[in-house]
């Protein structure tokens, strides 16, 4: 990312191994500039979206690319960082699971933490697919490039990617160059930050690559001390120690590659990352009299404890002149626990027993190993016929226990002689295995009408099975004092379903009510389909229209219940090109999608009176929009950045409980309760318009040395956080939000720079994620609204030497 030394030496081993790569140039070649010297034109970036190697300008799909430069300038760490460079793509953290969840053109589901939902958007490193994102994306480093690929992906990509998918290409081990960098990072809340790198070729057909990423930083949220109230026990809440909203994350990858003839290579890496931060925590939208919004009354102690480790490989073989064949393959294990204060004191208790409500959610262990693998056969150099077929197999084993006590007061007054029993329920759910099978087939073919028109059709045939085994869900509800059956709490190394639970503990709760049976199977198949043309409009200009299809498999949820597969018809017409002969670099979209049993979280309630959220499918969803990218070298020094995005989402029908006991567009439901029509409905992370600015200016000094100070302003209107739509507090209002960087870089051969930088200059308090957390008694009772933020103000410096 930081390497400076022997360009011309690197380019010029590049273009030896342009045949090599034949096959892998096609889908992992480094996306470099064309030319060494700089020309004062935007440097032209290689992207592989269609599974071969195209120039980003020639590729007739809405994609965006960033290579390892342009990362490392807006000092990207992450996929949330992405999301302000990148049009309708948003990111929002979930705390009660401690993952990150990707929506792209208003479509997403916020559901998708553990196995019981799939992401509309896929996530893959190195052509490899991750379902578990959290450790793909947390820490971007040694990067190639990242291709951000919206619209349906379905026929080349493959899994869950009905609303787009997003290619982490991390940097390949180079023959011939040894070379290295290194970083650290200093700034506020404690933040440490260091990167390594180093290549070495080891001969002329092997070479080794190893990278090291490192973050961490105190929490943002601070205790809060709890009140002076007679009867309130103070050791009942947590008032040291790890805050919430801490990041302590490392990752290394070790790579290597071999390329024993010209027309042979394999890559194989290890990567390894552990995640021993903590979760982000719900604040009170509205804090309380005398506290701080980044603050909370908490009585749950935080702690996340989750490891990836993942092995990736890739063989490309160019069999002639006319066929390649590459196999890609990737297996990874996913272990974790964690626990969080889901209610984080958003009332506070007048006793030990009365007056709060207190949840802790807790993961006492996940465990996910998944395997899968790729094999594609395609034609290689331009023909009448570009064609490519492939077969895909994935593998996924998951497996969850989560715990979700409540106490009405605090754990300390639970069983307390004198004061009698508090109120307390307990959700226990028991996931010991969910299997998950997965195969495709699937073929892309471009007929080159002429030199200037070309017309593209995909098919695949995706076939998904998954089984639940062994799964039950406990739900113990409130039981008033003096019962011979009290919900006692459940430790981490209790197992619920022997603890006291008789006389059956496979279908029999604490108190003797109906636990939920979680076993289940379920299959589904489903084609999806590509036509697309594009054509030249001048040698300089490329339009395109595209139809396709994208299909996201059905989910086993809480007992036993399943919810039907999405799909989705979408249409797109774009064009792209450069002007000013190659000083200004542009792309645009129109697109239309129309979703089919669209799938989204709601909460239910089951026979024996527990409620969660579970993926239900709605009659339909509609997203439509207009994106635009461009890129200028406005003088040899100056560069500018925009992106935008214009966009409109829209629910069909879906009934549903309401979780607010609302008065309006509510109908009668069972029992007496409410539920609530949600149609007309605009879907979470959506504003209707956004808009990215980055500018950078190189000031050459006398000295030969140089100072680039850039900013990037990102903008958007308001947008919904819930498909609920349930006014200000469910909304995320417009706002600005702005990064400064400023790098200093010495004269002459010396390799090392330094860069001081602020992120969220303007310290706005963007809402990611909403819960309301009390249902008043009265209709006249304000209820209680809490958020999680993206990270206030910080600020640092960073230090990077290359050798």
């Amino acid at each position: 990312m930081h390497i400076s030394r022997h360009k011309i030496l690197t380019t010029s081993l590049l273009a030896m191994a342009a045949h090599v790569s034949g096959a892998y140039a096609a889908d992992d070649a480094p996306a470099a500039s064309k030319a060494v010297a700089d020309s004062g034109n935007v440097a032209e970036v290689i992207v592989t979206a269609t599974k071969r190697s195209t120039s980003l300008l020639k590729t007739p799909l809405a994609v965006t690319a960033l290579s390892g430069a342009a990362l490392d300038d807006a000092h990207v760490k992450n996929l949330e960082d992405m999301t302000h460079l990148s049009p309708s793509f948003q990111a929002t953290s979930q705390g009660d699971h401690a993952v990150l969840l990707l929506t792209m053109r208003g479509i997403g589901n916020d559901g998708a933490k553990t196995e019981q939902a799939d992401p509309e958007v896929s996530v893959y490193v190195d052509g490899v697919y991750s379902p578990r994102a959290e450790g793909a994306t947390a820490l971007l480093y040694d990067m190639d490039r990242v291709e951000v690929m919206r619209g349906p992906q379905g026929t080349l990509w493959g899994r869950n990617s009905t609303a787009g998918a997003v290619n982490m290409v991390s940097a390949k081990p180079k023959f011939g160059l040894t070379e290295g960098s290194a970083e650290i990072t200093l700034g506020n809340y404690n933040r440490t930050g260091t990167r390594f790198m180093y290549n070495l070729p080891v001969s002329d057909t092997f070479a080794l690559r190893v990278a090291y990423a490192g973050e961490s930083h105190n929490g943002y949220v601070d205790y809060q001390q709890p009140p002076n109230t007679p009867g309130l026990d103070k050791n009942a809440f947590v008032t040291s120690g790890d805050k919430y909203n801490a990041q302590d994350q490392k990752a290394l990858r070790l790579s290597a590659a071999w390329q024993p003839t010209s027309n042979l290579r394999t890559d194989l890496s290890f990567e390894t990352f552990r995640d021993d931060g903590t979760p982000s925590m719900n604040l009170n939208q509205e804090p309380r009299p005398g506290e701080k919004l980044w603050s909370a009354l908490i009585q749950i102690a935080p702690y996340l404890h989750r490891k990836v480790d993942t092995i990736r490989t890739r063989t490309d073989w160019s069999v002639n002149q006319d066929i390649d064949l590459a196999f890609i393959a990737g297996a990874q294990r996913t272990d974790g626990a964690m626990q969080f204060d889901a209610r984080g004191g958003y009332t506070v208790p007048t006793s030990n027993t009365t007056g709060g409500v207190l949840r802790n959610t807790r993961i006492n262990w996940e465990h996910y190993t998944n395997a899968s693998a790729e094999l594609n056969l395609k034609s290689s150099g331009k023909k009448t016929v570009d064609w490519l077929v492939g077969a895909y197999v994935f593998h996924e084993k998951a497996g969850i226990r989560l715990d979700q006590p409540a106490w009405s007061g605090t754990q300390v007054g639970y069983g307390c002689a004198t004061c009698g029993w508090p109120a307390l329920t307990q959700n226990s759910f028991v996931q010991p295995n969910q299997d998950v099978k997965s195969h495709a087939f699937f073929t892309q073919d471009t007929w080159n009408v002429s030199d200037v028109l070309r017309i593209t059709g995909g098919l695949r045939k995706t076939f998904d099975e998954k089984h639940n085994r062994g799964g039950v869900n406990f739900y113990c509800p409130t039981t008033q004092p003096g019962t011979t059956k009290a919900c006692l709490p459940i430790t981490p190394q209790d197992d619920p379903r022997t603890v006291g639970f008789v006389p059956n503990p496979s279908v029999i709760g604490p108190d003797g009510k109906p636990a939920l049976n979680n076993e289940g199977q379920q299959k589904w198949s489903k084609p999806t389909w590509l036509l697309k043309a594009d054509y030249d409009v001048t040698k300089d200009i490329m339009a395109y229209a595209s139809v396709s299809t994208g299909y996201k498999s059905g989910v086993l949820t809480d007992g036993g219940v399943h919810t039907e597969p999405e799909t989705l018809t979408s249409y797109e017409l774009g064009a792209k090109g450069k002007l000013m002969g190659g000083k200004v670099t542009w792309a645009t979209s129109i697109y239309f999608a129309d979703f089919k049993g669209y799938q989204i979280s709601v909460p239910t309630t089951f026979p024996n009176g527990a409620s969660f959220l579970l993926t239900a499918n709605a009659k339909g969803a509609t997203a439509k929009g207009i994106e635009g990218e461009l890129t200028a070298r406005v003088t040899p020094v100056d560069t500018l950045n925009v992106a935008m995005s214009v966009q409109r989402t829209e629910m069909d029908t879906l009934l549903t409980a309401d979780p607010n006991n609302s008065s309006y567009n509510t109908l009668p439901g069972p029992n007496g309760s409410k539920v609530r029509d949600l149609k007309g409905n605009e879907l979470p992370h959506a504003p209707h318009f956004s808009l990215n600015v980055g500018y950078q200016h190189h000031f050459n000094l006398d000295s030969g040395a140089r100072i680039s100070p850039r900013i990037n302003t990102h903008y958007e209107t308001a947008s919904w956080l819930d498909v609920f739509n349930d006014g200000a507090p469910d909304r995320q209002q417009a706002y600005t939000r702005s990064d400064f960087t400023v790098r200093y870089k010495p004269a002459g051969d010396k390799h090392w720079q330094v860069e001081a930088f602020v992120q969220n200059l303007e310290n706005k308090n963007v809402k990611t994620t909403v819960n309301i957390v009390n249902l008043p008694p009265a209709a006249s009772d304000r209820p209680v609204w809490q958020a999680m933020y993206l990270a206030p103000r910080t600020f640092g410096a960073r230090l990077t030497a290359d050798f």
